[in-house]
């Protein structure tokens, strides 16, 4: 195994020099790809990690998410008074994710990986929401951010025919213009107050052919 790792690639054993076949092979793939200080900053981080798994008597093939999980808030309060920086323990906790999930697809290392891309970003989205939460004081306002939603199709069509009403024709032509503000919202990703404010001027009928006419509008920022 020595022979095949190359000169200049980092190379892993254990205390009684057994080598850590899962995270040599894993460089061994890579450093093609990768440039010699891609290589290092990988190695570093996964050097780390198996010294952790060592004096925590883990077996590196028995890792688990929750040990990847126990190891992320080993490194980021190990030192309270020079803490590392979240980009970093976000960095090393991304490494070792992904080599456990290379090791799981190529099915040769007896991995017990339970982990995949939705849990890797669980991870990191709550190592940089806690180092997030420990820099904002209580007088510092916060700006709340939710993941955008998306309607599906046939909610959004629910959501058009929620306006169709019958009733006289002053009415009708309410509801109407209503459904297509509905419209334009949706398709075009304009805000209620975008659509209501659009001057005229914006838009302008446009013939396509001698018998139809359409009217096209530009938004600005969209």
């Amino acid at each position: 195994e020595v022979a095949k790792i190359g000169k200049g690639l980092p190379h892993f054993a254990d205390a009684s020099l057994r080598p850590y076949s899962v995270v040599n092979g894993y460089l061994v793939a890579h450093r093609k790809r990768w440039s010699k200080h891609t290589v290092r900053t990988v190695a570093d981080g996964l050097g780390d990690f198996l010294r952790w798994l060592e004096n925590s008597r883990i077996d590196v093939k028995q890792v688990k998410l929750r040990h990847v999980e126990l190891y992320m808030n080993s490194i980021a309060e190990a030192h309270p008074e020079n803490p590392l920086n979240v980009s970093t323990v976000v960095q090393r906790v991304g490494h070792v994710c992904r080599l456990f999930s290379w090791a799981k697809r190529r099915g040769r290392y007896a991995v017990l990986w339970d982990g995949d891309e939705d849990a890797e970003r669980g991870l990191t989205h709550s190592a940089r929401r806690a180092s997030q939460s420990d820099a904002l004081s209580s007088m510092t306002p916060r700006l709340v951010r939710q993941n955008t939603r998306f309607l599906h199709l046939q909610d959004a069509i629910r959501f058009i025919d929620a306006f169709k009403t019958h009733g006289s024709i002053d009415h009708r032509a309410l509801v109407a213009r209503n459904q297509l503000m509905a419209k334009v919202m949706l398709q075009c990703g304009l805000r209620v107050e975008e659509v209501v404010t659009i001057p005229s001027a914006w838009v302008r009928d446009v013939a396509v052919s001698g018998s139809r006419a359409m009217q096209l509008g530009r938004v600005r920022g969209k």
